[in-house]
């Protein structure tokens, strides 16, 4: 009988750590999680140090190793490194992202190496995939099949379809490179295309509608008039 007590006083003391660790807003050291809310640690708490997870995992903020099969989610902020299909974090990611999805909700300042890298604010650092997404400013390298910044862009695009809605400040080489602003640097591809183009563009086509540079390709269209709008072989307004 005495056995038997000390047996449901120790399941007792078991079942208060695991309530407290699932309500207590804190920071934990260790996330065991098969699919939120069956996990240790309740989705309300952020964890420092390692998370484990099998299907789908949720936390306020995370800082350190994510380890996943399935579904890592951040509902705050994320600094260090997270390896699994999905990596998904609502607010800052800071560190390095490697798997299918990598989403990072506000600012974005490191790598990631996915299928799909998607940055809704602003980047600093290198995406490395099949799709490159990045609504904000980006500063630093995309390389992929398809680049895509919303603002301005700086540094590198290596893709096969490169665009840039605001600025490009840089070097881009691909089969399309299209900035809608202002490019001032290098486009290297079979259809280059800058609203705004001060420096050299090398193509099959090439198209500015105020240039200040070189263009050198089959068909090369400059706004400028000056000294042709059209001409093959080169073009160039300085």
């Amino acid at each position: 009988m005495i056995q038997i007590k000390k047996v449901g006083l120790f399941c007792l003391i078991i079942s208060l750590c695991l309530t407290s660790l699932a309500f207590a807003e804190k920071t934990i050291p260790l996330q065991l999680s098969v699919w939120e809310p069956i996990q240790l640690v309740n989705s309300q708490n952020s964890i420092a140090g390692l998370r484990f997870n099998l299907l789908y995992t949720d936390n306020l903020d995370m800082s350190g190793l994510t380890l996943s099969a399935g579904w890592a989610k951040t509902s705050r902020n994320m600094s260090g490194i997270a390896l699994g299909p999905v990596n998904w974090t609502n607010g800052l990611v800071y560190g390095f992202n490697a798997g299918i999805l990598d989403y990072g909700g506000s600012r974005r300042v490191g790598l990631d190496v996915g299928m799909v890298n998607i940055a809704k604010g602003n980047a600093t650092g290198a995406q490395l995939g099949i799709t490159n997404w990045d609504f904000g400013y980006f500063h630093g390298a995309q390389i992929g099949v398809v680049n895509y910044t919303g603002e301005n862009f700086v540094g590198l695009g290596l893709g096969a379809v490169n665009i840039t809605k605001g600025d490009f400040s840089g070097f881009e080489t691909g089969i399309v490179n299209y900035v809608r602003g202002t490019a001032v640097g290098f486009q290297l591809g079979i259809f280059n295309y800058a609203k705004n183009m001060s420096g050299l563009q090398i193509g099959l086509f090439n198209g500015a509608d105020n240039l200040q540079g070189l263009q050198t390709g089959i068909s090369n269209y400059n706004g400028n008039e000056d000294p042709m709008i059209w001409m093959a072989l080169a073009n160039w307004s300085f």
